[in-house]
């Protein structure tokens, strides 16, 4: 019995299609998010006293109220910290020591993570009323602390207090994410003061 083997061409040609429609429609939608990222740059422009990239799809910016924030260009998470030197000092590092540190891992080590299952119950609450204020799916806030053994020529700080935010509502929303700002670092300055000054006096 001799047995045919014939291909049918139009799955395939179907297929293709599909899979071009798809893979335009993706590239639209990064392109539009890109733009939309760039619209809020420049928005945040007005408060921000330096701005730069670290690469990888990451921005920063560097406010006047001595906030520092890193958003993902490709995701709805943003975080913001404040800067401590090894006197406990709050100060505003500038955008080269921002890109300095931030490029690679092991500079900074996580201390104490509060969220909405862990840490102080006081803190929690501190951190749910920002996370409702703001519209974010989850909030996580981090206190870190500089390893001098890695990479010890790298401009760090000493301490960074930081929240970050996981999806929420404002990323793409420039005039919601300025109305923030100052609530934020309400929060940070308010956490460190109150639960993690112990912390930096030890050590």
């Amino acid at each position: 019995m001799e047995l045919s083997g014939r291909i049918d061409y139009t799955w395939i040609v179907v297929l293709v299609v599909i899979d071009g429609v798809i893979a335009s429609f993706v590239i639209l939608q990064i392109r539009s998010r890109e733009i939309q990222f760039g619209e809020v740059q420049v928005r945040l422009a007005s408060r921000a006293k330096e701005e730069g990239s670290a690469g990888a799809g990451w921005t920063l910016a560097s406010f006047d109220n001595g906030l520092v924030m890193q958003g993902q260009r490709q995701g709805p998470i943003v975080s913001f910290y404040l800067c401590y030197d090894a006197s406990r000092q709050r100060y505003a590092p500038t955008m080269a020591e921002i890109q300095e540190y931030t490029r690679g891992f092991g500079v900074m080590r996580p201390v104490q993570t509060i969220s909405a299952t862990k840490g102080d119950p006081s803190a929690r609450a501190l951190l749910e009323q920002l996370r409702n204020q703001i519209g974010a799916k989850r909030a996580r806030m981090v206190f870190q602390k500089r390893r001098p053994e890695k990479r010890p020529t790298v401009r760090a700080p000493s301490w960074i207090v930081g929240v970050t935010l996981f999806w929420p509502k404002w990323s793409m929303n420039a005039d919601a994410i300025l109305n923030g700002l100052d609530p934020i670092e309400a929060l940070l300055d308010s956490a460190q003061r109150q639960y993690f000054a112990p912390a930096m006096a030890a050590g």
